[in-house]
């Protein structure tokens, strides 16, 4: 998930190369012992452009590496001035660096997060190497794509810390380096699943549906409905299934259910082709960019003969659209992703998608297709060997051409209606009535839809 360009995966040879760049709008560095007031200074200014790299343990005027005296107590720094920040940013798990015998810390700040944030009431931004005042006319602007504080961060009425549960969240706060019998409490603020309300620790949603013991209680449609169909239309319905409980456990399980079934129900040959990490990835990407302040809607797997359509609820969020969606990512749901992403799930960030357009490229698929609909959002994968226009991106009643042919989704057209269910497709799912249950998967419940 983490490329070569984002901290998690370097080594002393990318410090040294980033240094040798030197400071910009996306890459800074500060000495050890700073104060947190001007951590959170840049922390706010690259969230609130396009998200960049800070490097602890050097000095910024000799761009010389000092090293740190104590690299846990600057990640604590880290995570203190990332909190003080209105609304606290999630910052994801900043890495020490071994150098010429010294340490320092490189700390991630994602891009195109949902939110503006502030520090004691002031708005900074990115200008070059420099932290500046954010101008009115930008703010309007911004405020305009970044207003929604979205659902994850609400905390429902009557829900507490007693409602998660706690082994779930000690085996991820072990992930993080928090010990057992450490302040989960503040570990989970840290990871928005968590806040303060009047003095007293509160329980998100983003929480709930994340360690809950009943995350449904709360969220009763952050579900996956998954129905299999016997032929490339709606009217063969064979069987359907419910999935439910954790989200990473709904990704699992759903998952599981795929690469079971999956290379039996499309048509053959030359067959699927898909792999199932690719499968992955787009429910993954459902489960985290779905707009979870729709109650009333769940995520949908539609699988037919011959594609797979994932429904997520919302449509594209913030400033996306289908014309930057191969280009720009945005987190409509920055805790839920970050916590996905350290539990080591895909999807935090939408461009997985045009990975997967990349890959059907050279693999000779049909790229992925993205819909918008007046509901959601629908990506469909095909099975190997359906034809396809390259020429653009698909929308409502029109096709928008695209700069190249890699550069996203592209439209389809034709389509066939057949009746029967392919062969191959397997005969336990031919029944009338009941569903298709799994074994293994703990905390994820199936039933008839």
């Amino acid at each position: 998930m983490k490329g070569q360009d984002e901290p998690g995966t370097w080594r002393a040879a990318d410090v040294r190369y980033r240094l040798a760049e030197g400071r910009g709008s996306r890459m800074d560095w500060l000495a050890d012992g700073c104060q947190v007031s001007r951590l959170g200074v840049t922390l706010a200014a690259m969230a609130n452009a396009q998200g960049g790299c800070l490097i602890l343990g050097v000095e910024p005027e000799a761009n010389r590496i000092a090293g740190l005296r104590n690299p846990g107590d600057t990640i604590e720094a880290l995570f203190v001035a990332a909190q003080s920040l209105e609304p606290p940013l999630i910052l994801p798990m900043p890495q020490p660096i071994p150098i010429d015998g010294r340490q320092v810390v490189a700390a991630r700040i994602p891009a195109d997060m949902p939110h503006l944030y502030a520090l004691e009431g002031r708005y900074f931004v990115r200008d070059g190497p420099l932290n500046s005042p954010l101008a009115a006319a930008r703010l309007r602007r911004l405020l305009l794509e970044r207003g929604d504080p979205g659902a994850e961060a609400d905390c429902p009425s009557g829900a507490s810390l007693d409602d998660l549960d706690l082994t779930v969240v000690s085996a991820f706060m072990n992930t993080l380096g928090v010990a057992a019998g450490g302040d989960f409490v503040r570990g989970l603020q840290r990871r928005g699943c968590a806040t303060i309300v009047d003095g007293r620790p509160a329980v998100t949603l983003a929480g709930l549906l994340l360690f809950g013991r009943d995350p449904q209680r709360w969220a009763p449609n952050a579900e996956i409905r998954l129905t299999y169909h016997a032929g490339r239309t709606p009217t063969g319905q064979l069987r359907r299934q419910l999935i439910r409980g954790r989200l990473m456990e709904q990704i699992r399980a759903a998952v599981k259910s795929l690469a079971a079934i999956l290379p039996a129900t499309v048509t053959m040959p030359p067959g699927w082709g898909w792999p199932v990490e690719a499968v992955r990835q787009v429910i993954a990407n459902a489960i985290v960019h779905r707009d979870y302040a729709l109650r009333e809607a769940a995520v949908h797997v539609d699988v037919f003969s011959d594609r797979l359509e994932v429904h997520s609820p919302g449509g594209l969020p913030g400033p996306v659209t289908l014309d930057t969606l191969s280009t720009r990512s945005f987190r409509r749901n920055p805790a839920i992703a970050q916590v996905l992403d350290d539990m080591g799930g895909p999807g935090a960030e939408m461009p997985g998608l045009q990975a997967l357009a990349d890959w059907a490229d050279r693999s000779g698929h049909r790229p992925p297709v993205i819909e918008e609909a007046a509901s959601g959002l629908r990506v469909t994968l095909y099975a190997r060997g359906e034809s396809f226009d390259r020429g653009g991106v698909r929308k409502p009643g029109r096709v928008v051409p695209t700069a190249s042919p890699a550069a996203g989704v592209r439209a389809a057209h034709a389509r066939r209606a057949i009746t029967a269910a392919p062969a191959g497709f397997p005969a336990e799912l031919l029944a009338e009535s009941g569903d298709l249950r799994m074994k293994e998967a703990p905390g994820a419940s199936e039933g008839t839809g």
